[in-house]
């Protein structure tokens, strides 16, 4: 992720990553663009800024 607007998609099973990612992009700047669910799997998509 070097350029801003850069979208980053990560696929965690651990359902702790639902409270992680959003605490990580309010830390860091970033956007975080979708917080889906696919069965067990927790799907995130961040915009780098």
């Amino acid at each position: 992720m070097r350029r801003n607007g850069t979208l980053l998609k990560v696929r965690a099973t651990d359902p702790a990553t639902e409270q992680d990612f959003p605490a990580f992009c309010r830390q860091t700047g970033h956007e975080l663009v979708s917080s889906t669910r696919d069965g067990e799997t927790l799907v995130f998509v961040i915009r780098k800024r």
